[in-house]
């Protein structure tokens, strides 16, 4: 796995120090230190979720894209890869991009919203609004509060 997460710095594997250090640090962020030296065919799914997220993170790019990225976790430490994308986001200055069709991951990000239906943008706003969204619209009758 460590090899996995540092083929995102270096496809040669020949790191430096210091992108060792920040795979260590990817690994222990997504709470993965403890599997290192597993194969991927070794990893579960939640896993292999996880050392694609810690293999993105390590790269540090300006802009992060996650596309259900913790589908196959389970609600814990669902709950705390949101958190960690949501801290990482604030902390490294990322513009994160994350799809998800559930409201409460949404929240737990933070940040903006946006709802999309048919390839159309049909509302925009705080992920706030989740709570208490606009009678008859679009994000209400999308969380049956209509």
């Amino acid at each position: 796995m460590w090899q996995n997460i540092a083929i995102g710095l270096r496809p040669n594997g020949k790191l430096s120090s210091i992108e060792r250090q920040s795979v260590e640090w990817a690994l222990k962020k997504t709470q993965l230190e403890d599997q290192r030296d597993k194969y991927p065919e070794m990893l579960s799914g939640g896993q292999a979720q996880r050392v694609a997220l810690a293999r993105a993170i390590v790269r540090k790019k300006p802009i992060l894209l996650l596309d259900e990225p913790f589908s196959a976790l389970d609600p814990s430490l669902r709950e705390d890869m949101l958190l960690l994308v949501a801290d990482l986001t604030r902390d490294l200055g990322l513009i994160t991009l994350l799809i998800s069709h559930h409201p409460h991951e949404a929240k737990l990000a933070g940040g903006n919203i946006i709802l999309i239906e048919a390839g159309r943008v049909l509302e925009q706003g705080s992920a706030m609004a989740l709570d208490n969204p606009r009678e008859n619209s679009a994000l209400a009758r999308y969380l049956g509060k209509s």
